[in-house]
């Protein structure tokens, strides 16, 4: 069993959760004809709909009652009446998602007591549903909002019935289960014969298709009358710990059984649902999953020559987190780093030593010596500072087009990890295949380099270089005026290696401020990165960096050798902002470079 941990920290150093207000909100989206409303602040529900845009690639709506300091003082309701008034107007919703915020709820403001008030002065909205959901920021994280949006729309919105259709289930998909994901389980329920209703359904909502006109609500998903219908089905299955709470609620208003299985990743999981659905059905396991396993289990016999003695890092969602850390302990992985968000009774099956309730830079402070980094799109900055692979789940995943597309089984699975983690550890070979290496204390395998030879080119030498200019009169020191430098001598470095390129001479400048000696000393140094200089001019100056060369001035002369250490030194750790854009070609940037503007 895992030891759960929760450090006492002042504040969030690198987070890695999300609010429950948009745990909330993407439930409600899971909704047909819905509209979420933030009951907060306009910031608050810019920095989800940015969030959510940027993972799904896909209009989001999404609309705030825009609270502003006076209305938080005074109270909020008349924002919130007015917001859904004009929604109902404008947008003809057949239900609206309330999600307070922690604006509104360190005010105090009762809101199901207001949407009584508001329903009373507005008769005409009688035909829209209208749930209020209490889901404070500051407290829980994003899965707890979603199972606090699921809750209530089955308490509000759910009917008991008078008799059930024994064909019928419902199935409740936690917030770690993609798009994709669920039209794969919605498939398998019906290869038994049963007909699934699935709450929240993503899959109608947000899988990608394109619609044939605009709409100001969400398109497609879990319908009005599908929730009221949910007390019609003979059980409800219930995927992540976290959709405990909603299929106990639905069990105690219309008596619905339910089986919760906390996660659906690897093979153990697969089998118990198999298991489940054939028992109820009372009929076989179709001869497609009963091939798709085997072509699994194969997978997973040749993926163990990778992944035996991998060493990862795993940060995610309580949920998400426990699914992952099962599926890759089955393959031989080690989980030697696990950070989530909030606290769950899954977190002490998870295979680890201990389980950190806190942020990304816990998670960096742990996983110096693994081979794999595993979280959302907010860890590439942590990867990019450790030189580790970053195999991105859960959301945001920012870059990318098949973030929430089917996994086609698990299968495909398999082979993604060891693309992640093949650049890092034993330099791609298979684990349990290493050839020519020698064991570290970590566990990774590590090659003895050699030191690169003069006209080895990037490629040969492995890792990104810079190219390095440095202004020298004896070749051996930065001694010389940009201006009147008679030689400019010209390496490229990596984090591990250097090459003396060559070295471009130059005839005595006269000093008399003329620049045009500036021509030639300039193109000696362009594609350069930086270049080292005893002093240069203001004009001078401004050129090289037009060229997007960034000049070092050394206050008194220093050797060569001794600033290329120190400039190696700074490439092994962490780089400034300014020379790891320098380290990443343009083409290679992807859609996480690319700064919100809300």
């Amino acid at each position: 069993m895992a030891r759960v941990v929760s450090p006492r920290k002042a504040c969030a150093v690198n987070p890695l959760k999300m609010s429950q207000t948009m745990g909330a909100a993407l439930a409600f989206l899971g909704v047909d004809r819905c509209l979420p409303l933030l009951h907060g602040a306009q910031g608050c529900t810019a920095f989800g709909l940015v969030l959510f845009v940027r993972h799904f690639r896909e209009a989001i709506p999404l609309q705030t009652t825009a609270m502003s300091e006076v209305t938080t003082i005074l109270g909020g309701v008349d924002n919130l009446e007015q917001a859904i008034v004009n929604i109902v107007d404008r947008a003809h919703p057949q239900i609206i998602g309330i999600c307070s915020t922690g604006l509104t709820e360190t005010q105090g403001e009762d809101g199901e007591g207001a949407l009584r008030t508001i329903r009373a002065r507005h008769p005409e909205l009688a035909p829209v549903a209208l749930v209020f959901v209490s889901t404070p920021d500051y407290e829980g994280a994003f899965q707890d909002g979603w199972r606090l949006a699921v809750t209530r729309m089955i308490e509000e919105l759910a009917e008991p019935a008078v008799r059930r259709h024994p064909r019928r289930i419902n199935i409740l998909p936690g917030s770690h289960i993609t798009p994709g994901d669920i039209e794969e389980l919605r498939e398998m329920v019906e290869a038994f014969g049963f007909r699934p209703q699935v709450l929240p359904d993503l899959s109608g909502s947000l899988d990608g298709h394109v619609p044939e006109a605009f709409c100001p609500t969400t398109l497609g998903g879990a319908g009005v009358a599908t929730i009221r219908a949910a007390g019609t089905a003979a059980f409800t299955l219930a995927i992540g710990e976290q959709m405990r709470m909603p299929a106990e609620a639905l069990e105690r208003k219309a008596g619905v059984p339910y089986h919760v299985l906390t996660r659906l990743t690897g093979l153990g999981a697969t089998d118990a649902l198999m298991q489940i659905l054939s028992a109820r059905s009372k009929r076989p396991v179709p001869a497609k999953y009963r091939r798709q396993r085997s072509q699994l289990v194969d997978a997973m016999l040749d993926g163990h020559f990778f992944f035996s003695g991998l060493q990862v890092a795993v940060a995610a969602e309580p949920d998400l987190l426990f699914a992952l850390g099962a599926w890759l302990a089955e393959m031989g992985a080690q989980i030697t780093a696990a950070v989530t968000t909030a606290d769950s009774p899954v977190l002490a099956d998870v295979p680890a030593d201990e389980v950190l309730i806190g942020d990304l830079a816990d998670l960096e402070a742990r996983a110096a010596h693994c081979d794999l980094l595993v979280t959302h799109s907010h860890g590439r900055q942590m990867a990019a500072r450790m030189r580790r692979p970053l195999w991105r789940v859960g959301l945001p995943v920012a870059s990318g087009l098949a973030a929430f597309r089917p996994a086609g089984g698990g299968t495909p699975r398999v082979g993604r990890v060891p693309r992640h983690a093949s650049s890092h550890k034993r330099g791609g070979q298979p684990a349990g295949r290493p050839r020519g290496c020698a064991r570290s204390r970590c566990g990774r395998s590590q090659r003895t380099r050699a030191r690169p030879e003069r006209g080895m080119c990037r490629a040969d030498r492995g890792g990104e270089s810079v190219k390095v200019a440095f202004a020298t009169e004896d070749l051996q020191r930065v001694d010389a005026h940009f201006g009147w430098a008679t030689n400019i001598a010209i390496y490229e470095v990596t984090a591990d290696s250097r090459a003396f390129v060559h070295t471009l001479q130059f005839g005595k400048g006269e000093e008399d401020g003329r620049e045009d000696k500036l021509g030639p000393r300039l193109a000696a140094i362009a594609g350069c990165t930086i270049v080292y200089v005893a002093a240069i001019g203001g004009s001078a100056a401004a050129r090289v960096i037009a060229l997007k060369v960034h000049p070092v001035k050394v206050p008194e002369p220093q050797p060569i050798v001794a600033i290329l250490d120190k400039l190696q030194g700074v490439l092994q750790g962490a780089p400034p902002p300014w020379l790891r854009r320098a380290l990443r070609p343009r083409e290679q940037r992807d859609f996480e470079d690319l700064k919100p503007h809300v």
